[in-house]
């Protein structure tokens, strides 16, 4: 029998990007400066939810984990004020790099990087952008972090906020599935993704 080694972990995904920037692609940090009201009152709404889990169904939470990007930690900062736990930020938590094409529409990449884009299509795990990061680095670099926050927290609840793309690979590691479906895999904006996190290998993603 598989001996259960690390904590369940509640993965987040950060909350909706702010109208001006809905579309555009990356994990570039931009400053907000007029935060989308709906977008505050969806976080607020998914920090409720956990409150009620930990009132209703006794479900303690050890830590709060958060990419460094801005609205991954304002997520953060409102499930922190709802629940009292202290904010850990990790920048191996961070959405993938997409290099010279960070902040630029789909659109716009799709005229000027067809070729790229026929490869992506084509080896979706192995191509990287001009100047970026691969999925399957993304994923070796995530899963890294959950291992050592498991490690931190074993046999224990955490809460982690990341992105689609980085929680997708995650969802991928952790269920079996290969990398190759990770596009398939991006959850909804703030919707939870409960996993058991049995720990990550480089092998879990063969390159």
């Amino acid at each position: 029998m598989k001996q259960r080694l690390h904590p369940d972990q509640v993965l987040l995904r950060v909350r909706q990007p702010d109208e001006i920037f809905a579309g555009r692609r990356g994990a570039a940090e931009v400053i907000i400066v007029q935060p989308e009201i709906a977008s505050l009152a969806q976080a607020h709404a998914l920090a409720g939810q956990l409150v009620e889990q930990v009132a209703h169904d006794g479900i303690a939470f050890a830590a709060l984990y958060s990419s460094d990007l801005l609205r991954a930690r304002q997520t953060a900062e409102v499930i922190a004020q709802h629940l009292g736990l202290p904010i850990q930020l990790d920048a191996r938590l961070r959405e993938v790099n997409l290099g010279v094409w960070e902040g630029m529409l789909g659109d716009e990449v799709a005229l000027r990087y067809v070729a790229e884009l026929d490869e992506r299509r084509r080896d979706p795990v192995h191509s990287r952008p001009p100047q970026g990061e691969t999925v399957f680095e993304l994923a070796a670099r995530v899963g890294q972090a959950l291992d050592d926050i498991a490690q931190a927290h074993p046999h224990a609840n955490v809460i982690v906020v990341s992105h689609g793309l980085a929680i997708a690979a995650v969802l991928c590691l952790a269920n079996g599935r290969p990398l190759e479906q990770v596009f398939a895999q991006i959850p909804d904006n703030a919707a939870p993704q409960i996993i058991t996190w049995w720990g990550h290998h480089p092998a879990s993603c063969k390159p």
